[in-house]
């Protein structure tokens, strides 16, 4: 009972501190693109993999990705659009980011569309290339696990000297 609480503790605790350390990121990035600064939305390419390799709820890891992904859109279109996202929260709209009436200035459509793809097909590529590695080092953990077992069992065994019960156990767990 103690493992299952704490392990439930800690699945709430990692998705509690990714999901809000997530929306931090996520505005911070609005604030920093609206002022041409350096983008912070690449760090949720490290809270995904954390949940993968923390085994965290898929239904979890997909919202976190839609949610990228429409945010990318979002942000793509705003600044193609200007249609005023850049606006939310801005907190001194005195502060000259370049020399264009609407500021930041608009960005050519085909330019942002080249930009979501790209940081879509990282944030994409490397999900799926981090959730193959967390995959697979999960099924080697089970054998691991099976094989401790396995070898638990038949060393029981030896030490009672019942060879054949340790044979027999060897033979069925080969394939």
């Amino acid at each position: 009972i103690y493992m299952f609480v704490t392990k439930r503790i800690s699945d709430t605790s990692i998705l509690l501190f990714s999901g809000g350390l997530f929306l931090a990121i996520l505005i911070g990035d609005h604030g920093t693109a609206m002022y041409l600064g350096m983008r912070h939305w690449p760090v949720s390419i490290l809270i995904i993999d954390v949940q993968l390799m923390c085994r965290t709820p898929k239904f979890y890891t997909r919202c976190v990705i839609i949610i990228v992904v429409m945010y990318l859109i979002l942000d793509s279109v705003e600044r193609a659009t200007r249609f005023g996202l850049y606006e939310i929260g801005q907190l001194n709209s005195e502060v000259p980011v370049c020399d264009c009436e609407d500021q930041p200035c608009p960005v050519h459509v085909f330019n942002c569309f080249v930009d979501f793809v790209a940081a879509a097909m990282v944030f994409l590529l490397d999900f799926s290339i981090t959730r193959g590695f967390a995959d697979g080092m999960l099924k080697e953990q089970q054998k691991l696990t099976d094989t401790a077992i396995l070898t638990e069992k038949v060393v029981g065994c030896m030490v009672r000297f019942d060879l054949e019960l340790a044979d027999e156990i060897l033979q069925e767990a080969s394939p």
